[in-house]
């Protein structure tokens, strides 16, 4: 067994070791550092009606709003949103944002 394999072995039995420590340091305490398991949420906001809205105030960004339309894909990404946390949802594609109660939801314009 070369010096590698040897310090290889030894780290994989420190972390085991050190995760056995922590789960009981957890127990001790009441925590439960398991997370559930996260259900990923479909939906495609391009099927949504998206609505331009310029605002009034100089400064301020134009942006899109989606009104609730029923559809389960408007519900799946407001659950995916408000899941997000109170700053709203970032992607690849632009930021989102829960509007009036989750009867709507924002997003930044897109530049065309």
């Amino acid at each position: 067994m070369s010096q590698d394999e040897k310090a290889r072995e030894l780290l994989v039995d420190l972390r085991n070791i050190l995760e056995a420590w922590i789960g009981k340091v957890d127990l001790a305490f009441g925590e439960n550092r398991q997370r559930p398991m996260e259900v990923k949420l479909s939906y495609n906001v391009d099927a949504l009606k998206w609505e331009l809205r310029t605002p009034k105030e100089e400064g301020k960004k134009s942006y899109e709003i989606a009104q609730d339309d029923g559809s389960e894909n408007f519900k799946n990404l407001v659950k995916a949103v408000d899941s997000a946390g109170e700053k709203g949802m970032f992607t690849r594609f632009g930021s989102y944002w829960v509007m009036f109660e989750g009867k709507a939801v924002g997003r930044r314009a897109r530049k065309k």
